[in-house]
């Protein structure tokens, strides 16, 4: 439950401040202006700009073998035969 939830929270960071929300109700005052990031800190971390690093990141849309595409038409699509597609 939240017990186990929570240690595994501490173990990603031991000094993170947990605020519990419900639907993401938080003051904002909670999370705002709250002073409590260092960069120094923050750069020590390994997996720091992991994202921004060429090479490190995996696209989602590679990863999970997300494609889309955009269909653009004059003419709306024909109900019974869109149907008959899906």
């Amino acid at each position: 439950g939240r017990s186990r939830l929570r240690a595994v929270l501490r173990r990603f960071n031991p000094d993170a401040q947990l605020i519990e929300a419900t639907r993401g109700n938080v003051d904002a005052d909670r999370v705002l202006g709250t002073r409590l990031f260092e960069l120094s800190k923050a750069e020590q971390h390994p997996e720091w700009l992991k994202e921004a690093r060429i090479g490190e990141h995996t696209p989602e849309s590679v990863e999970y073998g997300i494609s889309s595409f955009t269909f653009r038409s004059l003419r709306p699509f024909h109900p019974e035969r869109l149907r008959a597609l899906a």
